[in-house]
């Protein structure tokens, strides 16, 4: 073989090498699942006196007891949305509070943190509250805790309402309204002592209605419509609260305004079709609850 022949092969060689390399198949990236995001709750539960870590407390999110270290817990949740804590300790007022678990991207982890001031039912004032007239909350605010649409009036009170239909009948028909029974409160946070049991358990006595932590219990009453005549096509739930602000004497001798709200009647009007007796155009209604009345 002549050295023309030899350089042949070997350039032949460095070619099918770099052609070998140039289409060999490349190893895929491996993809990398995410990790779900984790959730916790963490906190502490102290003495509203005097700061000192309360040891001996029970404490529970949404009803899961939660185990503590030196007055000090941690619990991962299941993911965002609204928690309620109680925390419970002999001696002292239970305290409920709800916290907000905001939501985040996955490989990231949420920690929401809370600090629980429990205090000494024993050194509270005896008689803390004075009642302080009519509360003038504004629209905005009643829609911050949750009254939409209302009607403000002016003698410190608020009205709602809400209209249902319903298949059109000339029989008598009975229907299921929920009243709201109980109080809820609002005024200035505290820290040093729990808001909805000592306030809202001293107003309570104040106006002579059960405290239910700080949010309405519902209760289911039957109302008689119709039968009268005419043809029934529906009802509205016309519900009036009051608003009465209270001064309370805190724990440290000072003086807060808190305001109380309840419904105070929730009244109930038959709708009926108009076209059908020209005669009588009335709409009977029904006060259940905080009132009285009769269906027309």
């Amino acid at each position: 073989m002549n050295f023309s022949a030899k350089y042949v092969l070997v350039m032949l060689a460095v070619c099918s090498f770099f052609f070998t390399a140039c289409y060999e198949k490349q190893e895929p990236t491996p993809v990398v699942d995410p990790v779900p995001a984790v959730y916790h709750i963490v906190g502490t539960v102290s003495n509203g006196a005097t700061g000192a870590a309360i040891v001996n407390v029970n404490v529970t999110i949404n009803g899961a007891s939660v185990p503590t270290n030196n007055g000090s817990f941690q619990y991962q949740v299941s993911g965002p949305g609204a928690y309620t804590i109680v925390a419970k300790a002999d001696g002292f007022l239970d305290v409920t509070k709800t916290v907000q678990v905001v939501e985040v991207a996955d490989n990231q982890v949420s920690i929401t943190s809370v600090d629980i001031a429990l205090f000494d039912a024993s050194s509270l004032p005896t008689n803390p509250v004075e009642p302080a007239g009519d509360s003038k909350l504004t629209v905005d605010q009643l829609g911050s805790l949750g009254f939409n649409d209302v009607d403000v009036i002016e003698d410190g009170s608020f009205v709602t309402e809400t209209a249902v239909e319903m298949e059109a009948t000339d029989a008598e028909v009975e229907v299921e309204v929920e009243i709201n029974e109980g109080f809820i409160i609002t005024g200035p946070a505290t820290k040093a002592i729990d808001v909805y049991e000592y306030v809202g358990r001293s107003i309570s006595a104040a106006l002579n209605k059960p405290y239910y932590g700080n949010s309405f219990k519902k209760e289911k009453i039957k109302v008689t419509l119709g039968g009268n005549g005419n043809v029934l096509v529906g009802y509205q739930v016309n519900r009036i609260y009051r608003m009465r602000d209270f001064v309370v004497e805190m724990y440290d001798g000072s003086k807060q305004t808190f305001t109380a709200i309840y419904e105070d009647v929730c009244e109930v009007v038959a709708q009926y079709d108009t076209h059908d007796n020209h005669g009588n155009h009335g709409n009977g209604s029904t006060a259940v609850g905080g009132g009285k009345g009769d269906e027309a």
